[in-house]
């Protein structure tokens, strides 16, 4: 099934911090702590905002938001050519190509952005992300020894960090 690609409006920021709630209960594998509490409507609002060294994409089913990949510019002038990406779907949605599709989506923005590489890390036990970047064309780095820690157990998780070329 397709699902379209979009740029969010700042209309969309309801339907945002839900999809964001709803993946940060879904699984552990994100940035993002379940439910979120510091997470408002007001601080979605802002990292809309139209900037230079962004760029979002929501995917959508119906009005409901069922992914979102981001890409964060480095801020430091000699890394500026480097551009780290975070992505999230809704986990009935998972296996439908919407996380490559946006992949793809993100590597045409970067180029018009002039970065030449994206980024990424990825939690060393997620094999079903791990599947998806690989089959993207990114390449693992190193191994970042306890790159994650779960904010309740406190344990630490390793990541792979990965990169792929754009061009």
């Amino acid at each position: 099934m397709y699902y379209p690609i979009s740029i969010p409006q700042q209309e969309d920021v309801a339907a945002l911090l839900e999809h964001l709630q709803v993946v940060s209960i879904e699984t552990d594998n994100l940035l993002l702590p379940p439910n979120m509490p510091d997470l408002t409507e007001n601080s979605v609002s802002q990292a809309l905002r139209p900037n230079a060294d962004t760029a979002t994409l929501i995917v959508r089913d119906g009005e409901k938001i069922i992914g979102l990949a981001q890409l964060f510019r480095s801020i430091w002038p000699k890394t500026r050519h480097r551009a780290n990406v975070v992505m999230s779907v809704r986990q009935t949605y998972w296996g439908q190509r919407i996380a490559t599709s946006m992949t793809q989506r993100l590597e045409q923005i970067a180029l018009d952005m002039g970065i030449s590489q994206i980024e990424l890390a990825v939690q060393a036990d997620n094999l079903h992300a791990l599947t998806l970047y690989e089959r993207c064309g990114f390449m693992r780095v190193c191994t970042y020894p306890d790159f994650f820690q779960e904010e309740e157990s406190g344990t630490y998780t390793d990541a792979y960090l990965m990169r792929k070329p754009v061009f």
